[in-house]
C-alpha cells in the first residue's frame, strides 16, 4: 500500500490478525475505537507491528509512505463507522 503525507485511516479492525512492515516513510498507529492522536505507535522504515484480530485501531502516514500488510486472508476491514469507509456502495440492482 502507498499512502501520501497525511493520509488516515480511520478506527477499524480486522476478523484475523494484521502484520504490518514499513517499506518506507512513517506510519503513527493509535489503538482504541475512537480517533485519538495523542499518543501512537510510530513505526519508520522497517518496523514491523502486529495487530491481533478485532482489536481496534487507526493510523495516519507522515510523508509519504509504503507499506506491506500481510496475514492469512481473506483480508477484511471493519470501520467502527460505516461511514468512514472510503469504499463506495456497490450500485443498487436494477
Amino acid at each position: 500500500m502507498k499512502f501520501p503525507d497525511g493520509y488516515k485511516v480511520q478506527p477499524h479492525w480486522h476478523p484475523a490478525a494484521e502484520k504490518i512492515t514499513v517499506l518506507s516513510g512513517t506510519l503513527k498507529v493509535g489503538m482504541g475505537a475512537k480517533w485519538d492522536a495523542s499518543n501512537p505507535t510510530t513505526l519508520s522504515s522497517g518496523g514491523f507491528a502486529v495487530m491481533p484480530a478485532r482489536m481496534k485501531h487507526f493510523a495516519w502516514s507522515v510523508g509519504d509512505t509504503v507499506l506491506q500488510l500481510h496475514g492469512t486472508g481473506p483480508f477484511k476491514i471493519i470501520y467502527v463507522n460505516a461511514s468512514d469507509s472510503p469504499m463506495k456502495p456497490a450500485a443498487a440492482a436494477k
